[in-house]
């Protein structure tokens, strides 16, 4: 069936495709604060990024199991940036917040993976089906993800506190929990005030503007990493095209 719209096959459109406009839609926190309407555009623009940026690689040379890995990669960052400006313009942080870990989950392995004495076999073995915590690095320490923050920490010193306070989103926590619960001070003792579900008044002051930050510095640095794939690409150690 065509879209009545378009005259194309809804089942053709591409997954992530870009928004038209780059505004904020009514009702989003960047309506709200002025401060998030250039972060949550940068976000958008990013998204739209990564289809120029795996044809700038893909258009170089030979296929190499890289290229295969890193079209993943950008397929996966691509739709997280856009489900998690769709979670934010709903102010659904617990939908928006573990999109960010995940992005970071991504970074740590493409990080790994640029640093890697034989990239290709690591692209090769994940390919293959193994994750990652089964494989070992040239010391023979496997790839948890502990292990590859601790690697990436050098390059992405950012990701400390990012990577800490994401967990507590994936993983069901203190702060999730007592989310719809207010404390209110009282005599002779205080009170739990149940506000479910949550209401944004919950949602800590300058919380939505950090989680915005970390998602685009992310993906920044995933871009950054596919450009430099593109740029070393079937070259000799040592050489890169502009």
């Amino acid at each position: 069936m065509l879209d009545s719209e378009t005259g194309q096959d809804p089942e053709l459109k591409a997954l992530g495709a870009p928004e038209p406009d780059l505004e904020p839609p009514p009702g989003s926190p960047a309506q709200f604060d002025s401060a998030l309407v250039i972060p949550r555009r940068k976000l958008l623009e990013q998204a739209s990024a990564h289809v120029a940026a795996v044809k700038s690689f893909m258009g170089v040379g030979d296929l190499y199991t890289i290229d295969v890995f890193l079209v993943g990669v950008a397929n996966r960052s691509m739709l997280l940036v856009r489900g998690f400006v769709d979670a934010f313009d709903k102010w659904n942080i617990f939908a928006a917040a573990p999109l960010v870990r995940l992005q970071v989950d991504s970074l740590l392995r493409v990080s790994y993976m640029t640093r890697a004495p034989s990239s290709d076999v690591v692209a090769d073995e994940v390919m293959k089906g193994h994750s990652f915590r089964s494989l070992r690095d040239a010391h023979g320490n496997r790839l948890t993800d502990a292990h590859l923050l601790e690697l990436a920490l050098p390059h992405h010193p950012w990701l400390k506190n990012v990577y800490s306070s994401g967990s507590e989103w994936i993983h069901l926590s203190t702060i999730q929990v007592m989310a719809p619960w207010e404390f209110k001070q009282g005599a002779p003792v205080g009170r739990l005030a149940l506000l479910f579900p949550m209401r944004r008044s919950r949602i800590p002051a300058g919380f939505l503007g950090n989680m915005v930050a970390a998602m685009s510095e992310a993906t920044d640095d995933l871009l950054t990493y596919i450009d430099l794939w593109r740029r070393r690409k079937g070259l000799p150690l040592g050489e890169a095209r502009d």
